[in-house]
């Protein structure tokens, strides 16, 4: 069978089976790390085969190697087995990926359709105009440094001196009570304690 040439039916599956084949892999080498040789449950080893059957429709040709996850020999398959079958068809996956999409202009990975037509990867999407985002919070916002205002770079240099000062004052501090002799002065400004808080 022919690997089939990209539609959107078919990004539209490989969209719906990736996450969900990333996650039962997930849960499986989890368990596999802590027990290897322990039977797979009834459920997963079903779930299993179905994703590793539609994993291998969906890559054509090129899934031929992934065959549904049976034990060999009667025995029970176990967890170390089954996570290598769904490795195997997550890497099918992945490189069918890798063989249909690129970057668009904005670097966001895309679906390379025939014609030159592009769709987004959902699941690789990055933040853009028009597509609904969380907002990051505040603190974590990145800021351009060239955008900082004079005052806010005096505010946070005073903050780090005040925060430099009440560390070494409660070192000294703690030093005395225990007894300890003085400590030499400082010859050259250490890295700052962003524990210590100033109000």
């Amino acid at each position: 069978m022919p690997t089939p040439a990209l539609t959107p039916d078919l990004i539209a599956a490989h969209e719906r089976l990736h996450p969900r084949l990333a996650s039962l892999l997930k849960q499986v080498e989890r368990t596999a790390s802590r027990r290897p040789t322990m039977a797979v449950p009834e459920a997963s080893l079903k779930l299993a085969r179905e994703l590793c059957r539609e994993a291998a429709r969906l890559l054509g040709r090129e899934g031929r190697g992934i065959g549904a996850p049976k034990p060999a020999g009667g025995a029970p398959l176990d967890q170390g087995g089954l996570a290598i079958h769904l490795g195997q068809a997550l890497a099918g996956l992945e490189q069918f990926e890798a063989a249909h999409s690129g970057r668009d202009f904005s670097g966001n990975a895309v679906w390379q359709l025939p014609g030159g037509e592009t769709v987004p990867i959902t699941r690789l999407r990055m933040a853009r105009p028009g597509f609904a985002t969380a907002a990051p919070k505040p603190s974590t916002q990145w800021r351009d440094p060239l955008e900082v205002t004079d005052a806010e770079m005096r505010s946070t240099v005073l903050k780090r001196i005040l925060q430099r000062e009440n560390a070494v004052y409660l070192e000294g501090y703690r030093d005395g009570r225990a007894g300890k002799p003085p400590r030499k002065p400082l010859t050259r400004i250490g890295p700052v304690n962003e524990s210590t808080e100033i109000d």
